[in-house]
């Protein structure tokens, strides 16, 4: 099924090739799989989930869960309220302009803050040590 169009769908699955998959306007669940896969979240409330490649996730407008899983995968996430939650590997979580939560999974994680207020979780469940460096790159606080 190699660039052929599906329009009007609830929720796609990958293939075993380097897919791209995007969202309609409605909530849209969008999950990857052995490929290296871009998938992006368009409008409402969608739930967006990689495969074992090297993936990339990427939020719009809606409040949107972006989760990695195997693979060293870059979430980003869009105007609203969005949940991104690394994985198994070394990901790439940037959050967009709404509220958001930022979850380290248990590889060597970049987390980076957006416009909104987020959250950065940095607690895995494991009993692992970690070395986690906090570094402000933004404008200075106002009075």
């Amino acid at each position: 099924m190699r660039g052929n169009q599906i329009k009007g769908f609830d929720g796609a699955t990958g293939s075993s090739f380097d897919d791209v998959l995007k969202g309609d306007h409605g909530a849209t669940a969008l999950t990857g799989d052995q490929g290296n896969d871009t998938k992006i979240a368009r409008g409402d409330d969608d739930n967006v989930a990689d495969g074992p490649g090297n993936d990339q996730m990427t939020g719009e407008s809606g409040d949107d869960f972006l989760g990695s899983n195997k693979g060293e995968d870059t979430l980003s996430g869009g105007g609203g309220a969005d949940e991104l939650s690394g994985g198994w590997d070394n990901d790439l979580l940037s959050s967009g302009a709404g509220d958001d939560w930022l979850r380290c999974g248990l590889g060597s994680d970049i987390l980076t803050g957006g416009d909104g207020a987020d959250v950065l979780v940095f607690k895995n469940g494991r009993r692992h040590r970690y070395d986690h460096r906090l570094q402000r790159q933004a404008r200075p606080l106002g009075r």
